[in-house]
């Protein structure tokens, strides 16, 4: 048996990583632990790759993580991170993301993986921050990667945001893994008919207004990063 962190809304997850709900993150996990079950862990972008840094050096939780599922993680440095940061100074997430930086060296060293933990690399040719593409993958026996196109060729609109965030393959994946099922039983028919995930609403003001508050924090930490 397994436990889910609870996230039908990605946008009231993301509230809990605000300075005052800081605490709430860690509640998100006690169900699972009180219960004694392993949980699911789905992380996006450097948020699905944080949580290997934290089964490398504290080994105490990995008997409570069953399965990690990330979405377009940097698992190795992307090329687009040394772009970034040869052009404005960086915040310290972007550096870790760096060719060569110390985070990734530390991160994949000794072990990669920790068995009977699963890992779930779900990508996106047409990622736009995590290059070379590969650079999300883990090889070892108790991963599977597997790219949104490999089902769908032609969803370019589903990039390194969407992937992750609200895209209906991405979505159909990310269940197939939570089932433990093959990918092979996944048909272009079911992955590809729809492009939203369930409980997304282009057309609420809600959803919009949370992307432009999600993008104004990010606007507003890096001009706080230019101005130091």
């Amino acid at each position: 048996p397994s436990y889910t962190v609870p996230c039908s809304n990605i946008f009231k997850y993301l509230k809990c990583y605000k300075g005052e709900n800081h605490r709430k993150r860690w509640i998100l996990f006690l169900p699972g632990i009180r219960r004694k079950t392993r949980i699911n862990i789905i992380g996006h972008s450097l948020g699905g790759t944080l949580p290997r840094f934290s089964l490398r050096f504290w080994p105490d939780i990995r008997s409570m993580v069953n399965h990690l599922i990330a979405f377009g993680p940097t698992n190795r440095e992307t090329i687009m991170a040394d772009a970034a940061c040869s052009v404005v100074p960086c915040p310290i997430a972007v550096i870790q993301q760096r060719i060569n930086s110390s985070f990734l060296y530390a991160l994949n060293s000794y072990k990669e993986t920790f068995p009977p933990i699963k890992y779930t690399n779900i990508l996106s040719k047409f990622d736009e921050l995590v290059r070379p593409l590969n650079s999300s993958e883990i090889n070892a026996q108790c991963v599977k990667n597997i790219s949104i196109q490999d089902i769908c060729r032609l969803r370019i609109f589903a990039e390194h945001l969407a992937a992750g965030i609200y895209d209906y393959c991405g979505y159909i994946l990310t269940m197939n893994a939570l089932n433990s099922q093959s990918f092979k039983n996944i048909s272009s028919d079911k992955c590809c008919s729809k492009i939203l995930m369930p409980g997304i609403n282009l057309t609420k003001t809600e959803f919009i207004s949370k992307v432009i508050y999600s993008s104004e924090e990010h606007a507003r930490h890096l001009l706080y990063i230019l101005m130091k």
